[in-house]
């Protein structure tokens, strides 16, 4: 039986999982210190004995002997806490206690004769008593318990101060008597894992040991409840009791608390047992006693939600008789139900449901069994398990290897069927899918030419309406024509034509129709004069077109302006949600060349503007940022009352004269100053423009430009009109004062402001009767320069121009290169005005009879040559009948060599000082090369992650966003409008993705609202295919936005053409990028 008690003792252990072993901190050494000490071997050989522990009221210190109480007091100890235990009768918490053992004469702690002591104090207690509070009382009553009368401190606080102590603890864990090695030695579950401190542990060895012989109802409904098992499924639960001192009964909650209420329960002995150990109370002797526990709505104990009351009874007492059927008023308190059941009367089980469980430990005689007994039964039957598991195990592995063959057997069957039936299923999926491929291919290709007809058909829709509104136009255009040039047609003709064409302006559009429009437009077209109105009719609707998309536009970008200049001041108004959408919006439709949808879009402002009582403010914003634009010379503010007559140039020119106007204002391509105060154009060219809707003639206009430049450069224009609203991009711009002047001032705006800001200056006044002389001397100049070569009375170089297609220049010269050059690259103008329409597009040098020779093989349409290889030439073509024409320019020899000497020194001069420049950059890269590599390099080692994540992502967009079909389900469309627009256009003319690739192009921190937010600018190369075509489209686009992760935001998103680096750079300027990516 002491082998059981022991076995139960270590099972408690084992149960109770608590790992000491592994323990570090101080509470967990003094339940190390419980489980290492000799006293635990004695309690389980001796599980009768009893616990002697003493507690002082009048002090709150604790004394006792023995190894049961030691091991109570241990518990008792590892359970207070600082700042919070409370001895019983006080009210103050303890900041400090003590545990004192007594040792023997050598000094060593006496197991022999066990006696401690253990107290808490608070130093700051003060008043009555504070003396016997301090420090040292722990041990003063460990040596009043001691037969040696001499103690040591074992803890101080919860941190052991005795070295033997710590001697047994560091063996205890070498020895590895942990849960782990118990676990090993039990039958107990491993799975088990609960964590009961100490105190519960004892408690409950306490209460099954107590009179282990003795029989016990409370130790039998104990252990058939099912909070002997409960115990192990709730490792975190302590015990909760809370008595009433003044009345005596107690409330508690949980398994592990009710085996310690039961056990508290079963020691009160009635009429001798005060009902409260302490105060006033403890005279009254209880004269009964009953147990209560809480019920569910069915009236049984509610295990789940356990709460109970236990109760001395003493109707008789004081004030406050204690009847019976107190326990249950408590009990109903605590209850989740709000009911409670009583369980015990006295000693005696009365609840049919406690009963009931409590009957399989029930004698034949009434009586209860005993622990010894119970787990004897126990013991019993298990050991009748086993061995008819044992039983079954055999008969089983009989049964197993009789039906071991037919299983085998069946194995090998099922394993054949399976087989079979899985190479029946790949069949049949494999014809399941190949009929599934066939229709899809099908359903594919009537798709595809479904498509193919419909875009067809589309197609021709908007060829034949083009087609209709061109021949609208063009007989509108000839209608006004004929007004002001009634005799220039036949009118028969013309009135039979016109009426089998009319259906073209009453929206009809048929092949028929097509048919006649052709004949009236062949019938008209023959003449020239007509053929100029309708050329002069068509630019001049394109200008308007431009014009009024670049006012709409203007007008939307001052809106959104001014909305912005309205939110920065005014962050809180109540409309700032609809403005933020407008601006959205707005940015938007800036970017649309839709007049229609331009003149709706203002409409729409001007609404928005009025709704909301902004068209005032808006009005002087407006205002004021033209009153801002100003110069030293004109108010701009006043801009509507200046005119081009204040400008002296104009005051001296004559209505037919032409005026040019230089750039100097550092931003043209090509004009700038010489360190000599001289203008000079870089490579020999300026760029040209005439600001007037009225066109002039080629012949006009190329000797304006040669008149201009004195064939020092070459004058060209990119596109005949200027582009009013970027006047900057060219070097010279020219006007013919009378169809200037007949503009509105609007149309001269810009350039009276760039004229009053000194961004253009006056230059040249070109005459047109200047013009009518050198036009009517050009063929006399010709014809004597052509006499004079074949009579050898020239010497120098001349150039001929032949009646051909061919646009190569052939030359025999070998000297002084780069000033011929130079000379044939300022003739381009001469050789477009002698009438064939062509002109230089490159240059071949051979020597004469060679020239000749190609000459006659039509690969030469110009000839540029001395007088005496010109005279052999044109001797030649006049033999074999070649058409050509002599430029009327004559070049000297001298004119040639200071031209080349020019060059040369000026190459020099640029190669000595691009020498210089890379010299320095050399050097200045040697310097710093190293450490902007360096330092670039870390910057991308350091944010590595955050661009590759992005990239990550970026990418998983681009494969929905590059697809026409899923476009529209990406952020990357609701983010980047231009970008959006593009491929949907591109998508819906033809146009697939073949390639793509994003990149990053730049990553960094901006400023959004005071907060540094990462920003991202990244570039997508990206290649399209078009089948029908048979061409491919390659391009760039820069994303850059501000990724705010906080709010969940995509801010301030701009699309751009990889190649705009202007605007990149300035929206990175705008919102103060800093790079973390690229060091400059």
């Amino acid at each position: 039986m002491k082998k059981l008690r022991k076995i139960l003792f270590i099972g408690i252990l084992i149960l109770s999982s608590i790992n000491l072993v592994s323990a570090d901190t101080d509470q967990d050494d003094v339940l190390n210190f419980a489980l290492a000490n000799p006293c635990i071997e004695y309690v389980s050989a001796n599980p009768t004995s009893k616990a002697d522990l003493k507690y002082n009221k009048r002090d709150g210190s604790f004394e006792g002997t023995g190894c049961a109480g030691l091991l109570k007091a241990l518990a008792e100890y590892s359970s207070w806490e600082l700042g919070k235990y409370i001895p019983l009768g006080w009210t103050k918490p303890r900041d400090h206690y003590e545990f004192a053992i007594a040792v023997n004469d050598r000094g060593n702690i006496d197991w022999e004769n066990v006696a401690f002591g253990m107290h808490s104090y608070n130093l700051n207690h003060g008043g009555w008593g504070s003396a016997l509070l301090g420090k040292g009382l722990g041990l003063q009553r460990c040596e009043v318990k001691s037969k040696s009368k001499n103690c040591i401190y074992l803890f101080q606080e919860k941190k052991i101060v005795s070295q033997e102590a710590k001697t047994i603890i560091s063996n205890f864990k070498r020895l590895n008597i942990s849960v782990a090695s118990a676990e090993e030695e039990s039958s107990a579950p491993s799975e088990i894992d609960i964590n009961i401190d100490l105190a519960a542990k004892i408690t409950a060895l306490e209460f099954l040991l107590e009179g282990a012989n003795e029989s016990n109802p409370a130790i039998a409904f104990a252990l058939s409840s099912p909070c002997y098992a409960g115990i192990a499924k709730d490792p975190d639960q302590k015990i909760k009791l809370k008595r009433n001192t003044y009345t005596g009964w107690i409330d508690g909650e949980g398994c592990l608390s009710l085996f310690k209420a039961l056990q508290d329960y079963s020691l009160w002995e009635i009429n001798k047992t005060p009902i409260s150990p302490s105060g006033w109370m403890a005279s009254y002797p209880m004269t009964g006693k009953e147990f209560s526990v809480a019920v569910n709505e069915r009236g049984l104990i509610d295990w789940e939600n356990l709460s109970f009351t236990y109760s001395p009874l003493n109707p008789k007492r004081g004030t406050i008789p204690l009847n019976p059927g107190i326990s249950i008023d408590r009990c109903q308190i605590k209850a989740t139900s709000k009911k409670c059941s009583t369980i015990f009367e006295n000693d005696n089980l009365i609840s049919e449901e406690a009963t009931k469980l409590a009957k399989k430990y029930r004698k034949s005689n009434g009586s209860y069994m005993s622990t010894n007994e119970i787990f004897a039964e126990i013991e019993s039957k298990q050991k009748k398990l086993e061995e008819i598991k044992e039983a079954e195990r055999i008969e089983l592995a009989q049964q197993n290897q009789l039906l071991s063959e037919e299983a085998i057997r069946l194995e090998a069957e099922k394993k054949r069927l399976e087989e079979e039936n899985r190479k029946k299923a790949e069949e049949k999926k494999r014809l399941e899918e190949e009929n599934k491929r066939i229709a899809e291919e099908e359903k594919k290709r009537k798709a595809i030419e479904k498509k193919k007809k419909e875009e067809e058909e589309r197609k021709q829709k908007l060829i034949a309406n083009k087609e209709r509104q061109a021949a609208e136009l063009f007989i509108n255009d000839l209608l006004a024509f004929n007004n002001s040039n009634p005799n220039e047609f036949d009118i028969l003709i013309l009135s039979d034509l016109m009426a089998k064409s009319k259906g073209a302006i009453e929206g009809k559009w048929s092949d028929s129709i097509k048919k006649d429009f052709q004949a009236l437009k062949e019938y008209v077209s023959s003449s020239n004069k007509f053929n100029i109105f309708v050329e002069n009719q068509v630019l001049r609707r394109e200008r308007e077109l431009t014009r009024k998309i670049e006012v709409a536009q203007q007008d939307l970008i001052n809106v959104r302006e001014f909305l912005k200049y309205y939110l920065r001041n005014n962050l809180i108004s109540d409309i700032a949600p609809q403005i933020l959408k407008q601006i959205n919006q707005l940015d938007e439709e800036i970017e649309k060349t839709d007049l229609n949808i331009l003149k709706e879009a203002n409409e729409n402002n001007v609404k928005f503007l009025e709704k909301n009582k902004l068209k005032k403010e808006h009005n002087v914003f407006i205002d004021q940022v033209a009153s801002k634009d100003q110069s030293s010379d004109v108010d701009l503010a006043n801009i509507e009352n200046i005119t081009l007559d204040q400008f002296e140039f104009w005051k001296e020119a004559s209505d037919t004269d032409f005026i040019s106007l230089i750039n100097l204002s550092g931003d043209a391509p090509h004009a700038v100053l010489n360190l000599d105060g001289d203008i000079v154009f870089e490579n020999d060219f300026a760029l040209s423009c005439f600001y007037q809707k009225m066109p002039i003639e080629d012949d006009m206009k190329y000797y304006i430009y040669d008149k201009v430049s004195d064939r020092q450069y070459l004058a060209q224009d990119r596109g005949f009109e200027c582009q009013s609203n970027n006047l900057s991009v060219y070097d010279l711009v020219f006007f013919r004062k009378s169809d200037i002047f007949q503009e509105d001032k609007d149309y001269y705006k810009n350039l009276v402001v760039s004229l009053a800001k000194k961004e253009l200056q006056f230059y040249m006044k070109i005459s047109e009767q200047e013009y009518k002389k050198d036009f009517l001397a050009r063929d006399v100049i010709s014809k004597q320069i052509l006499n004079d070569v074949k009579n050898e009375n020239l010497i120098g170089f001349g150039s001929i121009i032949i009646d051909n297609n061919n646009e190569t220049l052939c030359t025999d010269v070998d000297s002084l290169l780069e000033g011929h050059k130079s000379i044939i690259n300022a003739l381009s103008n001469e050789f477009i005005r002698m009438g064939y329409g062509k002109s230089v597009v490159e240059s071949s040098y051979a020597d004469t009879e060679q020239t000749y020779v190609d000459v006659q093989r039509k690969n030469c349409g110009f000839l540029y040559a001395d007088q005496n290889s010109l005279k052999s030439l044109v001797e030649g073509l006049d033999q074999s009948g070649i058409k050509y024409k002599v430029l009327p320019i004559w070049i000297s020899n001298s004119y040639v060599k200071d031209r080349h000497v020019s060059i040369l020194a000026y190459a020099q001069r640029e190669k000595e000082e691009l020498e210089r420049e890379k010299q320095l950059e050399l050097e200045k890269l040697e310097s710093e090369g190293f450490f902007k590599t360096q330092k670039q390099n870390e910057l991308r080692e350091l944010n590595s992650n955050v661009v590759k994540a992005y990239l990550d992502e970026i990418n998983r967009e681009g494969k929905v966003f590059f697809e026409p079909e899923t476009i529209k389900n990406t952020w990357l469309y609701k983010t980047f409008p231009q970008l959006r627009r593009f491929f949907e256009k591109r998508f819906n003319e033809g146009w697939e993705m073949a390639d793509y690739n994003f990149s990053i192009n730049d990553y960094g921190i901006s400023d959004f609202k005071s907060r540094k937010i990462s920003t991202f600018i990244t570039d997508i190369n990206f290649k399209l295919m078009h089948r029908d075509l048979g061409e491919y489209y390659t391009g760039c686009y820069t994303l850059a936005l501000i990724l705010d992760r906080e709010f969940d935001r995509k801010r301030e998103p701009k699309s751009f053409f990889c190649e705009e680096m202007n605007s990149i750079n300035n929206y990175k300027m705008t919102h103060k990028f800093q790079s973390e990516w690229v060091v400059e």
